[in-house]
């Protein structure tokens, strides 16, 4: 269960970016932001960024680097455009992709990394029923 002054915190967060190219997504305490643009994405993300920073100082809050995550989506036409002083700038690291609430999603929508997640526990599931099968049946021709 998630603090209840963290929630009130929290909840004024969309409001403090509205200024920016970025929409806030949230979750109990899981915090999205999307930021688009047609030219610099790279820029504008880290602007908004920055605005989170301030917005977190400012209500005695610690945006916690280790947690946070970076990516760009991409269309399949180009690549987004990363300027170089800003990735320096704020020392973060790109992502190829990123787990929103429980789906894998990559820069491309594919959902390869999701599907192979389930393909994953999905074998292991069967593998377990797949053994308790083995047993009952074991025991019933005893």
């Amino acid at each position: 269960m998630v603090p209840l002054l963290l929630v009130i915190y929290v909840n004024y967060l969309p409001d403090a970016i509205s200024g920016t190219r970025g929409s806030v997504s949230m979750y109990t305490d899981d915090t999205n932001m999307v930021v688009s643009h047609e030219n610099d994405s790279t820029y504008h993300a880290f602007h908004a960024i920055d605005v989170v920073k301030k917005w977190c100082a400012g209500n005695c809050l610690v945006l916690n680097a280790t947690k946070t995550e970076c990516m760009m989506f991409e269309t399949y036409r180009g690549t987004a455009n990363r300027s170089k002083e800003s990735i320096k700038e704020n020392k973060m690291k790109f992502k190829q992709y990123t787990k929103v609430l429980g789906v894998f999603l990559d820069k491309h929508f594919k959902f390869t990394t999701y599907i192979a997640n389930v393909s994953k526990k999905l074998t292991s599931s069967t593998y377990a029923i797949k053994i308790l099968m083995y047993k009952e049946v074991s025991r019933e021709v005893l």
